[in-house]
């Protein structure tokens, strides 16, 4: 049923965000207070934006978080693909957990290693992620090429593959901002967190990255989401979350749709291929 509405009470909100303090993720509060009265369907309405869900309400003006269970979903797929790679390069157990690792860890790592300085790495403060890596690298050891003819199974890694690329670039991008970083700087440290771990994991295994060569477009994807991430919440008052969906919305149709119609990025005229490349 509906919340009845109440038109003469008023309620004071905090709204909270996260901060960069110290290379710690904390809450603190914004120092903003809405006085607006109750929304009959949301409780209150920070911004006219919101999805009644029921008795609940999504806030869409709160800040852009990936879901923990997308987050472990992303991270586990993107360690099996590297155990992949290693696998059909006839590596050990510890190759396999080698590149695996740098393939799900390695943007994040970068990111918080080398630009944000976080202490330590968000990747390590969670047991969560290493045990994710280390399933994906047993499963590829134990069960062998058989992980790759499970139905629909290049079909389920495009999809997380291309929705974990504008999420991770926009998580990358806020991670930044609230860091002090300009808003240049946090676009590429945006694209670092959603790519690096491909170019990590080609790296290590003694190949060209891939998003360097020719094909559908996946760097400038990932600035595709940062860019949209950005306009919207520097030009519009639609709230961090809204923003950050329509960015990962703008890249997934950007990806899938070179994905089905064969759009990829071309090499520059009038050069010969290095014979002594790579």
């Amino acid at each position: 049923g509906m919340i009845s509405p109440i038109s003469s009470r008023k309620r004071v909100v905090v709204t909270t965000r996260v901060l960069l303090i110290n290379g710690t993720l904390s809450t603190k509060p914004s120092g903003r207070h809405d006085t607006r009265a109750r929304d009959t369907r949301c409780g209150y309405a920070p911004l006219p934006v919101g999805l009644p869900l029921g008795r609940r309400c999504v806030d869409l003006s709160g800040p852009f978080a990936i879901p923990p269970w997308f987050d472990f979903t992303a991270t586990f797929v993107w360690a099996l693909t590297g155990a992949l790679i290693a696998a059909r390069r006839r590596y050990d157990i510890a190759g396999i957990v080698a590149v695996a690792l740098v393939s799900a860890a390695g943007g994040g790592l970068i990111r918080d290693g080398i630009f944000l300085q976080t202490k330590p790495p968000l990747f390590l403060q969670t047991w969560v992620y290493m045990a994710l890596v280390l399933l994906a690298a047993l499963l590829t050891n134990l069960a062998g090429s058989r992980i790759q003819n499970i139905r629909h199974f290049e079909r389920m890694i495009s999809v997380i593959d291309a929705l974990g690329l504008g999420a991770f670039a926009v998580a990358g991008v806020q991670l930044s901002l609230l860091a002090g970083l300009t808003i240049p700087a946090a676009a590429f440290v945006g694209v670092v967190n959603a790519v690096g771990g491909g170019v990590l994991r080609d790296v290590l295994v003694g190949r060209d990255p891939m998003i360097f060569l020719p094909g559908p477009p996946v760097a400038l994807a990932a600035l595709t989401s940062c860019i949209i991430y950005l306009l919207l919440i520097e030009f519009t008052n639609i709230g961090q979350l809204l923003a950050g969906l329509l960015a990962v919305a703008g890249e997934f149709v950007l990806r899938t749709a070179s994905l089905r119609y064969g759009w990829s990025t071309r090499p520059p005229q009038g050069f010969d291929a290095d014979a002594n490349a790579g």
